[in-house]
């Protein structure tokens, strides 16, 4: 479960371009979510500066696969829910 919330996270941060940004959304600590998304930083190159999130043309790749693969999960959970 660790592994599917560092990908959400990511997704969340990757379309925010910030981790502060989402840090407030979510009501989370920057610090936190620092390390939440550590592991993925180290497996997939994601590049933080202090001022913005970039990601490279992998991360990009990554970030779509996860973004659609999360997506189909919200509409199955959203689907099976009005049964």
């Amino acid at each position: 479960m660790k592994l599917l919330s560092a990908m959400a996270l990511f997704i969340e941060v990757a379309n925010a371009k910030s981790f502060r940004r989402v840090g407030e959304v979510i009501g989370t600590p920057n610090s936190t979510l620092c390390q939440r998304i550590n592991l993925l930083e180290i497996a997939i190159r994601l590049h933080r500066t202090t001022r913005k999130v970039e990601l490279t043309e992998a991360d990009q790749i990554y970030f779509e696969r996860r973004k659609r693969l999360f997506d189909k999960a919200k509409l199955a959970h959203d689907s099976s829910a009005n049964w």
